[in-house]
Order: structure tokens, then C-alpha cells, then sequence
């Protein structure tokens, strides 16, 4: 690589860090967050052996209100898109806003 070029490159290294520092502050490091870093593989929830898990939306709403119940709450309104969901959250006899139509 010419001389020129490396010198372009790292004055350009230093003027995006220290634009990052005005912006950020001089401490704050990397903002690109955790791309790349989530947990893979049986340590990550939505994983099983490799394969993501896809479960109907019904049936996980209903993992989480059997939950909210569980601690002692109940729900006096739902709102959802979904009419799956709707007609769920309406057989548990909570009633239930759809807010846009969702066939999908």
C-alpha cells in the first residue's frame, strides 16, 4: 500500500474517534454493540440444538399469561393485530382490541 494511502487511512482513524468522543464521551468505547456476541447453540433460550424454535404465537402468549397469573396479576385488557391471537386472548375471557387486520 503507498505511504499516501496509510496516511489517509489513519487520519481518518483519528478524526472518526475523535468525532466518536464528542458525541459519546472520551470513556464510552465501542457503540456497536453486541452484534456477533449473542449466545449460540444451547446456551441462548431460542435455540434447540442448533435450530431455532418456532412456536405459534398463541401458544407462547399463553405460556406468558399462565405466568402473569401465576404471580398474581390479571389482565384486564389485551390488545393485538394477530386474529389468531385475538380470538386466543378472547376464549381465555380477556377482552381483547384488535388493532389492525391480521390474517397472517
Amino acid at each position: 500500500m503507498p505511504r499516501d494511502q496509510e496516511k489517509a487511512r489513519e487520519r481518518k482513524r483519528r478524526f472518526r474517534a475523535k468525532r466518536h468522543a464528542e458525541k459519546y464521551g472520551p470513556d464510552v468505547g465501542d457503540q456497536r454493540g453486541l452484534h456477533g456476541k449473542q449466545p449460540k447453540g444451547r446456551q441462548c433460550h431460542r435455540w434447540n440444538d442448533g435450530r431455532m424454535i418456532h412456536r405459534p404465537d398463541n401458544l407462547v402468549k399463553g405460556e406468558l399469561l399462565d405466568a402473569i397469573r401465576a404471580d398474581g396479576y390479571e389482565p384486564v385488557m389485551a390488545f393485538d393485530d394477530r386474529t389468531v391471537c385475538v380470538n386466543f386472548w378472547r376464549a381465555c375471557g380477556i377482552p381483547c382490541a384488535q388493532v389492525a387486520d391480521g390474517n397472517f
